[in-house]
């Protein structure tokens, strides 16, 4: 179901914050001389977003370990998942200039341990997702029927820099052809001395002209003389100033479009390049090109190279552990999107149990290897791995899609344990005909009692095997209620 798009939050850094980013980019200072004012800085912006009642919920962000940019991919996914009320685990991001590798390879990192997969497979170009937001480049070729090619301007005015690039249209086709950057002359360069204001409109009028200079020769096939369609974004789009000189360069039907219709009215230019991305997600999820399923398998084949398939997908799991001196459950730390998945091996066929992690780099991993691994009670998933007893917590609606999902992902638990069971007493895999039943309804034989010399997890939790145990109903479940409640109760209003 496709529930459009919308505006949620929006955290940027201080003016200081972006200063320091700047200066080491540009190799004037070592990470370890930047690392106080760094984290400082970072964790100042955020609580400035971030009320004083949540701090306890938040201490993780204020640790001097935590990266910046972690901190505030948390705040966003927080925000999301308050909003939509359901745990977030895909997510695309999009930048102005493009991401270095090892800027690529640290949001990896960063989204890997929030548990964050990326629809689209790669970072995207801020200015080419909000050429797509605003309905270009295939609306008017497709509506007319006519073969067209067009010039595009796509603008990014903040208070960082300025960018532009040039675009090309070919029936539908959208190219980058030209791109500039001068983080000199964004909206926080005019708030210096007056005399320097003329330098600075100069210095945006020759950026916009270089990059929309004409005739474009170097394109392999003849275009228009002219740009067509001029697209802004960033937090600054709205600046008066800019306009004027777009009017010049460009000309007035482009900018007049703006002003009537685009950024002015109807679109937010802060959020124009994300509605870009999430409506250009959609439409590859739509078309299959790369399936939530694809993506999910290489992302734990990564971690668990014998992943063969997955089986059952649990949107949201926390791990508990069991402490048997307190007699009570402990956080593992762990917590984020469980898998039921098949694995292929040098023992054969398998299965485990895997959470990817988003508070961390260690994932929750379990095989699957007798039926009496698992117990399944009235709230909670109760794992066994040798003298270790984990507790599962899966979040669930009392209606939605996530409705009986604990029931449903417990049972594929149980049915895969006898299976590997099964196997491991046979020496070869199941195949169709045999003479064996899963758990599956009425025709599924009934759970058998624990194997000799093999401990029974109600009596390692101290409870009666067919009762519901106390312990694990003392589990916290409203772990993130607090944090959640907020977020509904401010409607997610962080801007």
């Amino acid at each position: 179901m496709d529930y459009g798009v919308v505006s949620i939050a929006k955290i940027e850094g201080s003016q200081r914050y972006r200063s320091l980013m700047r200066s080491l980019a540009e190799g004037q200072n070592s990470p370890n001389e930047l690392r106080e004012d760094w984290f400082s800085t970072c964790h100042k912006t955020i609580k400035r977003f971030i009320p004083q009642s949540l701090s306890k919920e938040l201490e993780r962000w204020q640790a001097p370990t935590t990266p910046p940019i972690n901190a505030m991919l948390l705040a966003l996914q927080a925000a999301t998942e308050a909003y939509l009320d359901t745990p977030l685990n895909t997510s695309d991001l999009v930048t102005s200039t493009g991401f270095s590798k090892s800027n690529r390879d640290l949001l990896d990192l960063e989204l890997n341990r929030l548990g964050l997969r990326r629809t689209l497979g790669g970072f995207s170009s801020a200015l080419k997702a909000a050429i797509f937001a605003n309905d270009m480049p295939w609306n008017r070729s497709y509506l007319s029927g006519i073969d067209e090619t067009r010039l595009v301007l796509a603008v990014d005015y903040s208070r960082s820099a300025l960018t532009a690039g040039l675009f090309i249209d070919e029936n539908g086709v959208l190219d980058d052809h030209r791109f500039l950057q001068d983080v000199d002359i964004g909206a926080d360069a005019s708030l210096s001395n007056l005399p320097w204001s003329e330098e600075l409109l100069l210095k945006r009028r020759r950026l916009l002209q270089e990059v929309t200079s004409l005739p474009v020769t170097d394109a392999g096939f003849e275009l228009p003389g002219r740009v067509s369609e001029l697209v802004l974004i960033g937090d600054r789009a709205n600046d008066n100033e800019l306009l004027e000189i777009l009017e010049e360069i460009v000309g007035t039907g482009p900018a007049a479009r703006i002003r009537d219709t685009t950024q002015y009215n109807s679109a937010d230019p802060i959020f124009t390049a994300v509605k870009g991305i999430a409506s250009l997600a959609k439409q590859k999820i739509d078309e299959g090109e790369q399936s939530y399923a694809q993506l999910n398998l290489s992302v734990l084949q990564r971690h668990l190279p014998t992943t063969h398939s997955i089986i059952r997908i649990a949107p949201f799991a926390v791990v508990y552990l069991f402490n048997p001196e307190r007699e009570g459950w402990e956080k593992s730390g762990v917590e984020g999107s469980l898998f039921i998945v098949r694995t292929d091996g040098g023992r054969g066929e398998g299965y485990a149990v895997f959470v990817l992690n988003r508070r961390g780099l260690e994932n929750f991993i379990l095989r699957l290897e007798k039926a009496d691994q698992v117990e399944v009670t009235e709230e909670y998933i109760i794992l066994q791995d040798g003298e270790t007893v984990h507790g599962l917590w899966i979040f669930e609606e009392a209606e939605g899609s996530t409705q009986g999902i604990r029931e449903e992902i417990g049972q594929t638990m149980l049915e895969c344990a006898q299976r590997a069971e099964f196997v491991g007493q046979t020496g070869g895999e199941v195949v169709q005909g045999q003479d064996y039943r899963f758990l599956n309804g009425n025709d599924g034989y009934e759970q058998q009692g624990p194997s000799a010399g093999s401990p029974d997890l109600m009596a390692l939790l101290g409870q009666p095997r067919n009762e519901p145990t106390s312990a694990v109903q003392g589990v916290d479940t409203n772990h993130e209620q607090y944090l959640l409640d907020f977020f509904r109760k401010e409607g997610a209003n962080l801007q």
